[in-house]
């Protein structure tokens, strides 16, 4: 029984083993894949006044929600292979946190991006002033207040994120008795977030199909057009991004459904520049003259 027993217990750690090391290299391959190529195209909406209005600027914060999302998912990949020491539980409750801001952070201004596609679309004069640079930087402040105060949350003993390499995800937990109060409001807020961009999305939609055909619309050939065109697809693949990660939390828990959510998150965090690039012709072009100037250096 003790040889049987030693077998069996020698296999699992083997198993474990391997799947840490393929956990890890789908991690490192995907960042690795994302990352780069993010950082460029923010190089690029940051610096060029064809990309300065301000829909282009929630697209800059949203990208940079993105990147702290996948900067604190490469420490995962070492922490797969340590030993679980006090040391390294506090270093993963930190990343956590940044983690967990930069996801509060994206839901918010996936909001405000969707809202500010429908004042834009919709072009109603009491809600025109919101769009402007003033009234927009406050908006953005206060996506990256709320963002900061669970930052500041999950740094203290009432809540964690941390990662566990034996599930190869990151887990919310916490001993106080306002971590339930405090997971709950970041859960809530961002699935009432999402809800709202939803109805935003829809509005506008039903806007354009009341003002004109869909059709028209699609084979506009003004460059305003073809701009909101691709604005508003943008804003949707943003937002069905989001949704599918909340809606992974629906389905029951195990170990295979938690290690997709976790990889899921990582795509959903990355897959945007490739969206951006896709749609975007010229953002597409500076793209590629950007990548060409730097492989001639």
């Amino acid at each position: 029984m003790d040889i049987e027993a030693d077998f069996l217990s020698h296999r699992n750690d083997t198993t474990m083993l391997l799947e840490n090391v393929i956990g890890s290299s789908i991690v490192a391959l995907l960042i690795t894949a994302f990352l780069p190529p993010y950082v460029l195209i923010l190089r690029i909406v940051y610096g060029d006044i064809e990309f300065s209005t301000s829909s282009y600027r929630i697209i800059f914060h949203l990208g940079v929600a993105d990147c702290t999302q996948l900067i604190f998912q490469i420490p995962a990949i070492v922490f797969n292979f340590l030993t679980e020491t006090d040391a390294v539980r506090t270093i993963s409750k930190v990343f956590g946190a940044f983690l967990h801001a930069g996801w509060v952070a994206y839901t918010a201004l996936t909001l405000l991006l969707a809202l500010n596609r429908f004042f834009v679309i919709s072009d109603m004069k009491q809600t025109a002033f919101l769009c402007r640079r003033t009234p927009l930087t406050v908006q953005l402040a206060i996506c990256w207040g709320w963002a900061f105060f669970n930052f500041i949350t999950f740094l203290t003993p009432a809540a964690r994120l941390t990662y566990s390499s034996q599930d190869l995800v990151w887990i919310y937990g916490g001993r106080s008795q306002y971590f339930k109060v405090f997971r709950m409001i970041a859960l809530y807020s961002s699935i009432g977030e999402l809800f709202l961009a939803c109805v935003a999305y829809i509005a506008m939609f039903a806007y354009l199909y009341h003002t004109m055909p869909i059709s028209k619309f699609f084979v506009g050939n003004t460059t305003a057009q073809n701009r909101e065109l691709r604005l508003l697809i943008c804003g949707l693949a943003i937002f069905v991004a989001v949704y599918w990660n909340c809606y992974c939390m629906m389905f029951y828990p195990g170990r295979l459904v938690i290690m997709s959510t976790n990889l899921l998150w990582i795509i959903n965090s990355g897959a945007n520049p490739f969206i951006y690039a896709c749609i975007n012709r010229s953002l597409r072009t500076k793209l590629y003259r950007t990548i060409r100037c730097l492989h001639e250096h």
